[in-house]
């Protein structure tokens, strides 16, 4: 809608959003409609263009060169004391006492994240990556589809929340499908199986699976790791910049992302807030003026690489600035005994909506 004003009229608004509209309380998912964000979360591209969605051609999604992978970089006062966030590993570090699995666990455990890459190639085949990327935008054309027949609602302008697919902001243009309900075929089996052979080791290390409920978390303890859900987070072009959240409250839980083409700066690839996880950690730094003493990072990958983050690390899917092909990211939620995540797929169906209905009561 700003593309509609000149841009002088364009530019006094902007200042009176900056001035007056500072980011109020709204995460993903949240029932505020329409928020207004501060200068480094607006989108002056508005609502996105529907043209882009569904049915595109995927064909040669992972042809292009990987992008580079620079040093991580730590800033603040505080730097000195978070490890690095980029780990090479290899074959030979696939066992929990290796000097890299112990470096991943321990800035999973301070950063609260960790970024897995192969030295020169990535972790889970490309050719894998290529058809799961083609298996997760034919699935959500799918659900979207569906979503309009049976709600009834315009799926590019408006949030909807099932059990099968998420749209948790409106004209956000990012949805979040489920790869693991009864009858979904594919290849996801098999990217389960070789994320996991990267993930589980670093998890392992890190003790996730040794962390009864209302414990501590016994570090080199593996037993009791276990995947509590599976899917693919789907941005299309002109999605914008997603609201900093965490994905819940609770500990337990160890998101893996393995994204399905090569991300970069201009088809939004995540920013992690490095601490954020932590109980002492600055997690509600957007309320005021202080800030994590960590700059945060960019998760610039290859195409089957992994990252590993908390469920309560904040972060944030950047804008999705490239003019034509989707962005895939598939996941894996790891979860310790007793967590599982309770907040990010209510229970109701597409099946069972009906029209005018948007799943808002499912949540």
């Amino acid at each position: 809608r700003f593309r509609l004003l000149a841009p002088e009229l364009a530019a006094a608004v902007h200042l009176l959003l900056r001035v007056a509209c500072m980011a109020p309380d709204v995460q993903d998912g949240s029932d505020t409609e329409d928020a207004l964000l501060p200068d480094d979360m607006l989108d002056f591209a508005g609502v996105g263009d529907p043209s882009f969605l569904p049915g595109h051609d995927l064909s040669g999604i992972v042809a292009a060169p990987a992008v580079a992978l620079p040093e991580a970089e730590q800033g603040g006062v505080e730097a000195e004391l978070l490890p690095s966030c980029r780990v090479h590993i290899a074959e030979a570090d696939l066992s929990a006492g290796t000097p890299a699995i112990h470096h991943a666990a321990r800035s999973l455990e301070l950063n609260g994240f960790v970024i897995l890459e192969g030295a020169t190639e990535p972790l889970v085949d490309r050719a894998l990556c290529a058809r799961c990327a083609d298996a997760a935008v034919e699935r959500c054309d799918a659900l979207l589809t569906r979503v309009r027949e049976r709600a009834a609602i315009d799926v590019f302008q408006r949030r909807f929340y099932y059990a099968e697919i998420c749209h948790r902001v409106n004209r956000g243009l990012r949805y979040d499908l489920r790869v693991d309900l009864p009858g979904v075929g594919g290849p996801w089996p098999e990217l389960r199986a070789a994320a996991s052979r990267w993930a589980v080791p670093v998890l392992t290390a890190y003790g996730l699976g040794a962390a009864p409920e209302g414990k501590a978390r016994v570090p080199g303890g593996g037993e009791g790791i276990r995947v509590d859900m599976q899917g693919c987070v789907i941005s299309y072009p002109s999605a914008c910049d997603q609201h900093v959240h965490p994905d819940g409250p609770d500990p337990g839980l160890v998101n893996c992302f393995v994204p399905l083409v090569d991300l970069d700066q201009s088809n939004g690839p995540t920013e992690l807030y490095p601490g954020t996880h932590r109980a002492d950690g600055p997690s509600a730094w957007w309320r005021g003026p202080d800030r994590p003493a960590a700059e945060p990072e960019l998760a610039r990958m290859r195409a089957g690489d992994v990252l590993l983050f908390d469920f309560r690390t904040h972060h944030r899917g950047r804008a999705h600035r490239k003019s034509e092909v989707p962005r895939p990211i598939a996941y894996l939620v790891f979860a310790g005994p007793g967590a599982a995540d309770r907040h990010n797929f209510p229970d109701g169906s597409v099946e069972d909506a009906t029209p005018g209905e948007d799943g808002l009561l499912n949540v």
